[in-house]
């Protein structure tokens, strides 16, 4: 499985709305450190779930257009997508257990 990857704007059609697989989108910043740590529960998740789901890193800073196509006010922020619709959002600090949750909703969907 690929592991967390970071995308740019460019790469959202194929990387997000052209899969058929469950994406955590998550927009951060390297400057906080909630999105540090957010990071590494991103990292254990993506080895737990290998091949189901895609997890793709955003820097809301870098990628203006797209943090503002979601409205994203602050980070972290996670969107979920499934069948490359949005589905689901959380803001802030989020505990691996509901990230786990989410995931295995929009994969029932």
């Amino acid at each position: 499985m690929k592991p967390v990857t970071e995308i740019k704007e460019r790469e959202f059609e194929v990387e997000v709305r052209k899969t058929n697989q469950v994406v955590l989108m998550a927009f951060w910043a390297p400057w906080s450190r909630t999105c540090q740590v957010l990071r590494q529960v991103l990292d254990e998740i993506a080895a737990m779930n290998p091949g189901t789901v895609k997890i793709d890193l955003v820097n809301a800073d870098d990628n203006p257009r797209l943090s503002m196509s979601y409205g994203i006010e602050s980070v972290p922020t996670l969107l979920y997508f499934a069948g490359g619709r949005l589905r689901g959002r959380a803001v802030g600090t989020v505990s691996k257990k509901a990230i786990l949750t989410q995931l295995e909703i929009f994969s029932n969907l």
